[in-house]
């Protein structure tokens, strides 16, 4: 799908980002989970390695004057690649790394089936790698751009106690994944290790921050069984719902924007058409709703 021309384009390293990550599963002593937040953010300093620039993502906190890893990040947009350098912190007591190359992180031009490999880089870890296999490409738009999603299962080198939290993700083109690769670890321990959650990029992509930080507000449509089919999804003009079950209930459908704003509502029973040529392409959230009751969320796109 061709980008839309005059749109700003999301960049990864963009400085006026704000990243979040999590410690997944941390267990207490008495064997109950917790849940911690670090703030990182990307200095607007360039650093130059090996005739490169890159932007430094770092943490805002420290602890006992120890403070958590830093890395090492630059974009090449041409190519549609992320690439990451890890850095041996010396300041630190907590963090090492084992391999200080430089490797793809983000690749936007992979297809279903395609992996991408990653090298460990915790400490203790060796030359171990993770790979990522491509389980789904899809799209969202911003600033009346397209951009590529891609879903990921990491079947090799990923653990921890959140295991679907390491190993199943979501990839957003200029954005960055949802609760996917480890970007930045404190440690890795029986503890786990602190992995990318989301980050807020200018407004541009609004999410709403939960205990799973996702980085879309699409990404918290619920997987319930369905009451109602739409087609045609994709369509352009025309949208038929129609209930699995016929019912003399009265049902309403909100259509939303990623951003939440209810852009048409309407009353049915068995089955409704709705006119939806006037919205522009891209992706929606439809709420079903019964009695005060959200029976179903689904996901609507517009290709014109």
């Amino acid at each position: 799908m061709s980008f839309q021309a005059g749109a700003q384009k999301i960049y990864f390293t963009d400085t006026t980002n704000n990243w979040i990550t999590r410690r997944a599963g941390e267990m207490g002593p008495n064997g109950l989970g917790t849940w911690n937040f670090y703030q990182y953010y990307s200095s607007d300093t360039l650093i130059e390695r090996n005739g490169h620039f890159y932007t430094e993502i770092k943490s805002d906190i420290g602890w006992e004057k120890q403070y958590f890893a830093r890395t090492l990040i630059r974009d090449d947009t041409a190519a549609g690649l992320v690439y990451i350098k890890p850095l041996q912190d010396t300041l630190s007591g907590i963090y090492r790394v084992t391999d200080t190359n430089e490797f793809v992180y983000l690749n936007y031009n992979l297809n279903v089936g395609d992996t991408l490999i990653m090298p460990l880089v915790f400490w203790g870890s060796g030359d171990s790698i993770s790979i990522h296999v491509v389980t789904e490409v899809d799209s969202f738009m911003s600033d009346n751009t397209w951009y590529k999603t891609h879903k990921f299962n990491a079947y090799k080198g990923m653990r921890g106690g959140d295991t679907q939290g390491y190993t199943r993700y979501t990839v957003y083109e200029g954005v960055g994944p949802d609760s996917g690769p480890i970007l930045e670890p404190n440690s890795i321990n029986e503890y786990g290790p602190l992995i990318l959650s989301c980050f807020r990029n200018k407004g541009s992509i609004n999410p709403k921050f939960s205990v799973f930080c996702n980085a879309l507000a699409i990404e918290k449509l619920d997987k319930k069984v369905k009451h109602f089919q739409l087609y045609p999804n994709p369509g352009c003009d025309k949208l038929t719902i129609k209930g699995y079950e016929k019912s003399d209930k009265q049902y309403s459908v909100k259509i939303s924007d990623l951003q939440g704003k209810v852009l048409l509502e309407t009353k049915f029973k068995h089955e409704t058409v709705l006119d939806v040529k006037y919205f522009a392409s891209g992706i929606y959230i439809l709420q079903f709703i019964a009695e005060a009751n959200v029976l179903q969320f689904d996901k609507l796109v517009i290709q014109k």
